[in-house]
């Protein structure tokens, strides 16, 4: 692995890390829209999917960096997170 590539590995986890973030913030609104109980627990498994990425993705750059990362959610999602 290259120098280059390795002083990009923090900045593309936190971008992955900020994903994940979102996702899980995009589908918990989703299961709170939902009348329907077999799509929601359909959507909170897929959330769950994403919680798990999240935390895997924390861990590696805890581990590379010494630091914990905070993500915060994109603008237009913020709204709709109580």
């Amino acid at each position: 692995m290259s120098a280059e590539s390795d002083e990009q590995s923090p900045d593309r986890l936190r971008s992955a890390i900020t994903g994940e973030w979102n996702a899980m913030a995009c589908y918990e609104i989703l299961m709170n829209q939902t009348m329907n109980e077999r799509e929601r627990q359909q959507i909170a498994e897929i959330r769950r999917d994403e919680m798990h990425h999240f935390q895997v993705f924390s861990s590696l750059y805890s581990q590379l960096t010494g630091e914990t990362f905070r993500p915060q959610l994109t603008p237009n999602l913020s709204e709709y997170v109580s």
